[in-house]
């Protein structure tokens, strides 16, 4: 099996576990329902584009409502998404798009490291030994985003990556594990002193070289409107984008 092949084994056979499908069932220009007893005190529900493939999950509660789903049968190729809620939820309820989420995955031959400026010094961050440096980053950023980068003091992701310059940590990237421990989430956090130089991308890098050294495949969320984040990806290789949908529903 090649680098490329165990690379989508791993990602789409995540998928394909957490949705109860085949791996196959991607390459299709489907729809399919995936009723979450997670979702049943939710408003609202999700849908994911994976390959070809669109899984809209909803709360049992919904399923009820929305009756015989194979209403969606032949609309993989000809409906935009919210003409395909439109028409399996019928007139009665409202759409609203919330947020759209993009992860992406980084095969290894596709990898493009990034430097770091010379006058910062890498290193790996121990939580208990280096937890100063931590909660003074942690101190100097918003709850909004520590937020969105899934960053919690007292709950250290297993491997953190850092970039200190005149004893402060100017950058820090870490990540959490999906599935059996072979894709790393990835969050990353720039000190408000240090942005606009570039060492977000540089900070990713390092932490994928960590991961494609340790055959587990990185992985990068962002938001569709965060401008600056989404370049990340980009500069770094990144590819097979998976795009999360949230909607807001309601009846009348």
């Amino acid at each position: 099996m090649t680098k490329r092949e165990s690379f989508k084994k791993t990602v789409y056979g995540y998928w394909a576990s957490r949705f109860n499908c085949d791996t196959e069932a991607f390459s299709q220009s489907e729809v399919s329902l995936f009723v979450d007893e997670q979702y049943k005190n939710r408003e609202g529900l999700v849908l994911y584009e994976i390959g070809k493939l669109r899984i809209i999950r909803i709360a049992p509660a919904l399923e009820k409502e929305i009756g015989d789903p194979s209403k969606l049968q032949g609309a993989g190729e000809t409906l935009s998404n919210k003409e395909l809620l439109a028409k399996l939820l019928g007139n009665e309820y409202q759409i609203e798009k919330k947020s759209v989420l993009l992860d992406h995955f980084l095969a290894a031959p596709d990898f493009i490291p990034q430097a770091t400026p010379d006058e910062f010094a890498l290193k790996r961050l121990d939580p208990k030994i280096d937890k100063k440096l931590l909660t003074e980053l942690f101190n100097a950023c918003t709850a909004a985003e520590l937020d969105d980068a899934d960053i919690i003091l007292d709950d250290p992701d297993p491997v953190i990556m850092g970039l200190i310059y005149n004893g402060d940590l100017a950058a820090y990237a870490s990540h959490r594990y999906w599935g059996d421990d072979e894709i790393a989430d990835m969050g990353v956090l720039i000190h408000p002193n240090y942005r606009g130089q570039g060492l977000g991308q540089g900070i990713v890098s390092s932490l994928c070289a960590w991961c494609i050294k340790n055959n587990i495949v990185p992985m990068y969320r962002v938001f569709d409107d965060n401008m600056i984040s989404k370049k990340i990806p980009t500069k770094l290789g990144f590819g097979d984008l998976i795009s999360v949908f949230s909607y807001g529903i309601k009846k009348g």
